[in-house]
C-alpha cells in the first residue's frame, strides 16, 4: 500500500470524507485516517443493544444537510448512484409533554401547529404564526449563506445592517433566547417548548447569541421538516466511503493520527500512534475538533506560535453535551398524553422539558455549574418513520439527555454515577409513558458524556458541537476570528467541519469549504462539479 499521497484527511467523519470525495473527484490521489474501526465519526449506527436493533449513537436528523448542494445537485451522486435515501415527509415533527396531562403537538404544517398552541394560548398561536413568517426570510438567508464560506464577522454585520431584516438579524444574533421568547410569548408551554427547542445547538438559552437559532428552529421545522437517513445515519458514511473508493481514494480505519508532520513550515503528512509516517505531498486537511490539532498534533516545539494553541485550546466549550441511553424495544413506546391527543403517539420525537419553565431555567444552571440533571428528556423512535431500523412490530427508542460537560468533581466521575443518573433518567420517562417497563424493554445501552467522548475523542466531554457555538464563536470567528477562509496559521493545513462555519450537526460543513480549498490547490471547483 502507498504511504505518499496528495492529500491526508485526518478524520472519516461525513466531512472528512466529503472533502476527501471532492478532492479525489478532482483527480487528487486522497487517503483518509480514521482512528475508529470503521468510517462515520459523528454518524455511526450500530447493533448495540441486541442484534437487529440499529442504534444511533450522535446524530440522528439530517435537515440541513438538505440545503447542501451536495445534495440538492446530487455532485457526488450520492443518491442517483449510491442510493442514498432520505425520509422527510414527516407532518408529525414534535411532541411536547406537560405534567399536567396536557400536550401539543408541532406539525410541519403550520396551520396545524398553530391550531395546537391555541389550546395553550390564542394571541401566543398569532404570534408565533407571526414570528415564522417574518422569520423566514432570514432563515432563506442564513441557510444560502451556510452554503457559502463565512466573510469576517465585521463585514457581516456591516452587510446586515444595510437591511431591516439585517437588522431584526443582528438583534437576534446578540440576544440569548430568552430575551426574544419572554416578551414575545405569554404561555410558560410555548414558552419552555422554545427555549428548550433553541438549546439543540448546544447552548444555553439564556446565552446571548441564541437567539438567531429561533430564525433557523421554527422555519426550518415548518418548511423543509425533520430528514433522517433510511436504514440510520451510518448509511451516509458508508455511501461516501463507496464514493471515495470509486474515484481511487484510500480509507485507512484503526489509524490514530499522533502528530502532523512539517515541512519548511507546510503540513507534509501525520504520524500515526503505531509510527508509522504517510506523506501528503500538497496538504493535510483536518476535520477533527481544531483543540487536538493545535496543542497536541501541532505544538510550539514544532515551529507553531505559541499563542496560537493557546487560544485554540482556550475556545470555549458548551456548557453541555449528550448523555444517550439506547434501547431495544418490544414494541413502541405509549405515551400518558397519546389518550387525549393521539398524535403523540406518531411523533419520533418526544419531549419532556422539565415540570415548570423555572425548573428548566434551574436544570440549564445547573448544568452551567457542572451538576447532572434528570427531569427532563427528548425520547426519539426513529423506527416509527423507518421500519428498517429493528426486527418487524419491534422499535428502536433512545432518551437523549443534556448533561454536562464539565462535571462537578471531574469527569471521571461519571464511571461511579453513570448508572444512577440512567436509571433517574428512565424514571422521568416511565412516569410519562404506558408501557416503559422491564416488560418492554428488551435491552438497554447508556452513553455518558465520557462514553461519547471515548467513541469519538473530537466530543470533549460529550460535545456534539466540539466546543462552544456562542456568537464570538461562530459565522466568521469560529474557530477564530480571521479563520473563516478554511486555512490555518501553517501553510497547506486546512481545516473542514464542525470546527469551522457553519459548525455541527449533520450540515455537510466540508462542502461549504471545498470551493476555497480546491482554489489554495489551484483546482477550478466548477469543473469538479459539472
Amino acid at each position: 500500500m502507498s504511504k505518499e499521497f496528495d492529500i491526508v484527511v485526518i478524520g472519516a467523519g461525513h466531512n472528512g470524507l466529503i472533502a476527501a470525495c471532492y478532492l479525489a473527484k478532482a483527480g487528487l490521489n486522497v487517503c483518509i485516517v480514521e482512528q475508529g474501526k470503521k468510517v462515520g465519526g459523528g454518524t455511526v449506527t450500530a447493533e448495540v443493544t441486541a442484534p437487529g436493533f440499529k442504534s444511533e449513537l450522535a446524530s440522528m436528523a439530517h435537515q440541513f444537510l438538505q440545503f447542501s448542494p451536495m445534495l440538492q445537485q446530487d455532485e457526488l451522486k450520492l443518491k442517483s448512484k449510491y442510493g442514498l435515501e432520505y425520509i422527510i415527509n414527516m407532518d408529525e415533527q414534535v411532541a411536547c409533554l406537560f405534567d399536567d396531562g396536557r400536550s401539543f403537538v408541532v406539525y410541519k404544517d403550520i396551520d396545524r401547529t398553530c391550531a395546537e398552541i391555541e389550546k395553550f394560548s390564542p394571541k401566543d398561536a398569532v404570534t408565533y404564526r407571526k414570528f415564522y413568517e417574518q422569520s423566514s426570510a432570514a432563515f432563506d438567508m442564513l441557510a444560502t449563506g451556510s452554503t457559502s464560506p463565512a466573510p469576517n464577522f465585521g463585514d457581516f454585520i456591516s452587510f446586515l445592517d444595510d437591511s431591516e431584516h439585517g437588522q431584526e438579524t443582528i438583534k437576534m444574533m446578540f440576544n440569548s433566547s430568552l430575551d426574544i421568547i419572554k416578551p414575545m410569548f405569554e404561555s410558560e408551554e410555548v414558552r419552555t417548548y422554545l427555549a428548550r427547542y433553541t438549546s439543540e445547538a448546544m447552548c444555553l438559552p439564556y446565552d446571548n447569541g441564541t437567539g438567531s437559532y429561533l430564525n433557523l428552529m421554527i422555519p426550518s421545522t415548518h418548511n423543509y421538516g425533520m430528514a433522517i437517513p433510511k436504514g440510520g445515519s451510518g448509511v451516509l458514511p458508508q455511501k461516501l466511503e463507496q464514493c471515495l473508493l470509486d474515484l481511487g481514494g484510500t480509507v485507512r480505519t484503526s489509524a490514530n493520527v499522533t502528530r502532523i508532520i512539517l515541512s519548511g513550515g507546510k503540513a507534509r503528512g501525520v504520524v500515526l500512534d503505531s509510527g508509522e509516517e504517510i506523506v501528503a505531498k500538497r496538504g493535510v486537511i483536518s476535520a477533527i475538533n481544531v483543540k487536538q490539532v493545535f496543542g497536541k498534533m501541532l505544538k510550539p516545539s514544532d515551529g507553531v506560535d505559541e499563542g496560537v494553541c493557546k487560544k485554540i485550546q482556550a475556545l470555549k466549550p458548551n456548557a453541555f453535551g449528550a448523555f444517550k441511553v439506547h434501547f431495544a424495544l418490544k414494541e413502541p413506546i405509549k405515551w400518558k398524553a397519546g389518550v387525549n391527543n393521539p398524535a403523540v403517539n406518531k411523533c419520533m420525537l418526544i419531549e419532556y422539558d422539565s415540570p415548570s419553565w423555572d425548573n428548566m431555567m434551574h436544570n440549564f444552571m445547573d448544568m452551567y455549574l457542572g451538576n447532572p440533571v434528570s427531569n427532563m428528556f427528548a425520547f426519539a423512535t426513529p423506527s416509527l418513520i423507518d421500519p428498517s431500523r429493528c426486527p418487524e412490530g419491534n422499535a428502536v427508542g433512545e432518551i437523549y439527555h443534556f448533561q454536562p460537560t464539565e462535571l462537578k468533581g471531574g469527569n471521571d466521575r461519571w464511571n461511579q454515577i453513570k448508572d444512577e443518573v440512567t436509571q433517574a433518567m428512565m424514571e422521568c420517562v416511565a412516569d410519562k409513558a404506558l408501557n416503559f417497563d422491564s416488560n418492554n424493554i428488551i435491552a438497554t445501552y447508556s452513553m455518558c458524556p465520557i462514553d461519547i467522548e471515548k467513541y469519538n475523542p473530537s466530543m470533549i466531554g460529550g460535545d456534539i458541537q466540539f466546543f462552544g457555538t456562542g456568537v464570538t464563536q461562530f459565522f466568521g470567528n469560529r474557530p477564530l476570528p480571521r479563520w473563516n477562509n478554511y486555512k490555518t496559521p501553517v501553510d497547506d493545513l486546512f481545516l473542514v467541519g464542525t470546527s469551522t462555519y457553519p459548525g455541527g450537526g449533520v450540515a455537510g460543513a466540508a462542502r461549504t469549504a471545498m470551493p476555497m480549498i480546491c482554489s489554495y490547490l489551484g483546482i477550478d471547483f466548477d469543473a469538479v462539479i459539472r
